[in-house]
Protein backbone atom coordinates (compact mmCIF):
# COMPACT_ATOMS: atom_id res chain seq x y z
CA UNK A 1 0.00 0.00 0.00
CA UNK A 2 3.22 2.22 0.69
CA UNK A 3 4.16 1.94 -2.77
CA UNK A 4 0.91 3.13 -4.87
CA UNK A 5 1.46 6.46 -3.78
CA UNK A 6 4.94 6.57 -4.24
CA UNK A 7 4.57 5.56 -7.79
CA UNK A 8 1.51 8.12 -8.72
CA UNK A 9 4.02 11.10 -7.34
CA UNK A 10 6.47 9.31 -9.62
CA UNK A 11 4.18 8.99 -12.48
CA UNK A 12 2.74 12.71 -12.51
CA UNK A 13 6.55 13.97 -12.73
CA UNK A 14 7.19 11.71 -15.41
CA UNK A 15 3.92 13.09 -17.04
CA UNK A 16 4.66 17.00 -15.91
CA UNK A 17 8.43 16.53 -17.59
CA UNK A 18 6.78 15.54 -20.96
CA UNK A 19 4.63 18.87 -21.06
CA UNK A 20 5.99 22.70 -21.85
CA UNK A 21 6.43 24.20 -25.06
CA UNK A 22 8.20 22.29 -27.49
CA UNK A 23 11.89 23.57 -28.53
CA UNK A 24 12.56 25.29 -31.52
CA UNK A 25 15.37 24.99 -33.92
CA UNK A 26 18.00 28.15 -33.61
CA UNK A 27 17.85 30.36 -36.65
CA UNK A 28 20.73 32.45 -37.63
CA UNK A 29 18.62 35.83 -37.45
CA UNK A 30 17.46 35.40 -33.50
CA UNK A 31 20.62 37.83 -31.35
CA UNK A 32 22.46 35.92 -29.01
CA UNK A 33 22.63 37.01 -25.99
CA UNK A 34 26.08 37.43 -24.54
CA UNK A 35 27.03 37.54 -20.53
CA UNK A 36 29.52 40.22 -20.14
CA UNK A 37 32.84 38.93 -19.08
CA UNK A 38 33.94 38.79 -14.94
CA UNK A 39 36.30 41.07 -13.63
CA UNK A 40 38.61 38.29 -13.73
CA UNK A 41 38.66 37.29 -17.33
CA UNK A 42 38.92 41.10 -18.04
CA UNK A 43 41.94 41.99 -15.75
CA UNK A 44 43.44 38.32 -17.19
CA UNK A 45 43.21 39.31 -20.65
CA UNK A 46 44.47 42.83 -19.90
CA UNK A 47 48.04 41.04 -18.08
CA UNK A 48 48.38 38.58 -21.66
CA UNK A 49 48.51 42.33 -23.69
CA UNK A 50 50.86 43.46 -21.87
CA UNK A 51 52.81 40.40 -21.85
CA UNK A 52 53.03 40.08 -24.99
CA UNK A 53 53.86 43.81 -25.54
CA UNK A 54 56.87 43.46 -23.25
CA UNK A 55 57.91 39.86 -24.92
CA UNK A 56 57.63 41.92 -28.46
CA UNK A 57 59.94 44.52 -27.16
CA UNK A 58 62.12 42.09 -25.73
CA UNK A 59 62.83 40.97 -28.80
CA UNK A 60 63.05 43.65 -30.95
CA UNK A 61 65.80 44.64 -27.85
CA UNK A 62 67.41 41.55 -28.75
CA UNK A 63 67.31 41.10 -32.14
CA UNK A 64 69.11 44.77 -32.20
CA UNK A 65 71.98 43.92 -30.04
CA UNK A 66 72.88 40.49 -30.88
CA UNK A 67 73.45 40.12 -35.14
CA UNK A 68 72.19 37.75 -36.69
CA UNK A 69 74.25 34.84 -38.68
CA UNK A 70 72.29 35.78 -42.19
CA UNK A 71 73.93 38.93 -42.30
CA UNK A 72 77.22 38.02 -42.60
CA UNK A 73 78.73 37.57 -46.34
CA UNK A 74 79.19 34.02 -47.37
CA UNK A 75 83.07 33.15 -48.05
CA UNK A 76 83.87 33.19 -51.57
CA UNK A 77 87.50 32.85 -51.55
CA UNK A 78 87.72 29.97 -48.78
CA UNK A 79 90.31 27.33 -48.71
CA UNK A 80 89.45 24.14 -50.35
CA UNK A 81 88.70 21.62 -47.25
CA UNK A 82 87.10 24.87 -46.08
CA UNK A 83 84.86 25.20 -49.17
CA UNK A 84 83.65 21.78 -49.29
CA UNK A 85 79.54 21.19 -48.74
CA UNK A 86 78.44 19.07 -45.39
CA UNK A 87 75.53 18.02 -43.48
CA UNK A 88 75.51 17.57 -39.87
CA UNK A 89 73.24 17.74 -36.79
CA UNK A 90 74.65 18.34 -33.28
CA UNK A 91 73.68 19.61 -30.10
CA UNK A 92 75.97 19.28 -27.41
CA UNK A 93 79.85 20.44 -26.56
CA UNK A 94 81.43 22.54 -29.09
CA UNK A 95 85.41 20.45 -28.90
CA UNK A 96 83.61 16.91 -30.35
CA UNK A 97 81.85 18.61 -33.17
CA UNK A 98 84.81 20.88 -34.21
CA UNK A 99 87.25 18.39 -34.54
CA UNK A 100 85.11 16.13 -36.41
CA UNK A 101 84.44 18.94 -39.12
CA UNK A 102 88.30 19.93 -38.97
CA UNK A 103 89.17 16.38 -39.57
CA UNK A 104 86.90 16.35 -42.29
CA UNK A 105 88.46 19.18 -43.63
CA UNK A 106 91.95 17.85 -43.45
CA UNK A 107 92.61 20.34 -40.92
CA UNK A 108 94.60 20.14 -37.63
CA UNK A 109 92.34 21.07 -34.66
CA UNK A 110 94.11 22.41 -31.98
CA UNK A 111 92.73 23.93 -28.05
CA UNK A 112 94.19 26.84 -26.13
CA UNK A 113 93.69 28.29 -22.50
CA UNK A 114 91.67 26.54 -19.63
CA UNK A 115 88.39 24.98 -20.76
CA UNK A 116 85.62 26.02 -18.95
CA UNK A 117 83.98 23.79 -16.21
CA UNK A 118 80.80 23.71 -17.76
CA UNK A 119 81.50 23.06 -21.58
CA UNK A 120 80.26 25.25 -24.18
CA UNK A 121 77.22 23.49 -25.61
CA UNK A 122 76.69 24.71 -29.68
CA UNK A 123 73.24 23.51 -31.95
CA UNK A 124 74.42 22.53 -35.57
CA UNK A 125 71.93 22.03 -38.49
CA UNK A 126 73.58 22.05 -41.64
CA UNK A 127 72.60 20.61 -44.93
CA UNK A 128 75.20 20.80 -47.99
CA UNK A 129 76.64 24.15 -46.18
CA UNK A 130 80.36 24.72 -46.40
CA UNK A 131 82.69 23.47 -43.49
CA UNK A 132 83.59 27.05 -43.26
CA UNK A 133 80.22 28.57 -42.60
CA UNK A 134 79.54 25.50 -39.90
CA UNK A 135 82.91 27.10 -38.22
CA UNK A 136 81.41 30.27 -38.37
CA UNK A 137 78.10 29.69 -36.59
CA UNK A 138 79.60 27.49 -34.15
CA UNK A 139 82.49 30.85 -33.72
CA UNK A 140 79.28 32.80 -32.99
CA UNK A 141 77.22 30.67 -30.89
CA UNK A 142 80.60 30.42 -28.36
CA UNK A 143 80.28 34.18 -27.83
CA UNK A 144 82.80 35.78 -25.78
CA UNK A 145 83.36 32.50 -23.84
CA UNK A 146 86.09 31.58 -26.55
CA UNK A 147 86.89 32.23 -29.89
CA UNK A 148 87.17 30.03 -32.97
CA UNK A 149 90.53 30.81 -35.20
CA UNK A 150 90.88 29.32 -38.46
CA UNK A 151 94.77 29.86 -40.29
CA UNK A 152 94.45 28.65 -43.74
CA UNK A 153 98.07 29.37 -44.25
CA UNK A 154 98.69 26.02 -41.45
CA UNK A 155 95.89 24.44 -42.14
CA UNK A 156 95.01 24.55 -38.93
CA UNK A 157 91.40 25.35 -36.38
CA UNK A 158 92.01 26.53 -33.00
CA UNK A 159 89.14 27.17 -30.00
CA UNK A 160 90.81 29.92 -27.72
CA UNK A 161 89.46 29.66 -24.26
CA UNK A 162 89.49 33.27 -22.40
CA UNK A 163 90.09 35.20 -25.62
CA UNK A 164 90.73 38.01 -23.46
CA UNK A 165 93.42 36.98 -21.40
CA UNK A 166 95.28 35.69 -24.29
CA UNK A 167 95.12 39.18 -26.27
CA UNK A 168 97.23 40.93 -23.11
CA UNK A 169 101.10 40.45 -23.59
Amino acid sequence: MVRLPHLAILAALALAGCSGQPIRAFSGNAAQVAAPPDKVSALLAESADRASTALESLAAVEAARTPVADQVAPATHAPPGLARAITVQWVGPVEPVTRTLVDRAGYTFATTGRAPAVPIVVSVDAENTPVLEVLRSIGLQMGTRAALRVDGTRRSVEIAYDPAEQKRP
